[in-house]
């Protein structure tokens, strides 16, 4: 993790202001993916840490209790963390996809919600249904899995 933070410590001192625009807007697609590696990588520690109770350990009532009080995330943020959490045991493929940055961080939210909300039927759909939201934009994805339903 140190090594991660040297990292960003060196870009937010980075002059950006020199910078030619077509290297700043590469820069922001590339923010973005790192951004979403970081929340997937998050995800699974949640799902690890929730798993083994680590939130009781720490003398927190659940997930959702230990990062509202301890990373100081908003309450829907956290729960929106925790359920992607929970859908990944049963959408592991989604997660593998977004782990290969084959689909987006909300992308991946949206299919993760949907796994939750009908885990029964996704798990074999869930590779046709990667493949085709997978070059949508997340409003043309949200589409696709609503219809699916």
């Amino acid at each position: 993790m140190s090594s991660l933070r040297s990292a960003l410590e060196e870009w937010i001192v980075e002059d950006v202001e020199h910078l030619h625009v077509d290297q700043v807007a590469d820069d922001l697609v590339e923010l973005e993916v790192v951004s979403g590696l970081i929340e997937a990588i998050r995800v699974k520690r949640i799902e690890v840490f929730d798993r083994k109770g680590g939130h009781r350990a720490h003398g927190y009532p659940s997930m959702t209790a230990f990062l509202k009080q301890r990373c100081r995330m908003a309450t829907g943020r956290a729960h929106r963390l925790v359920g992607a959490a929970h859908a990944i045991r049963i959408a592991h493929r989604v997660f593998t996809a977004w782990l290969g940055t084959r689909i987006s961080t909300d992308q991946a939210h949206r299919l993760l919600e949907t796994a939750s909300a009908v885990p029964g039927n996704f798990g074999v759909a869930e590779d046709t249904l990667i493949d085709a939201v997978a070059d949508l934009s997340h409003a043309d994805t949200r589409r696709v899995l609503d219809y699916w339903r």
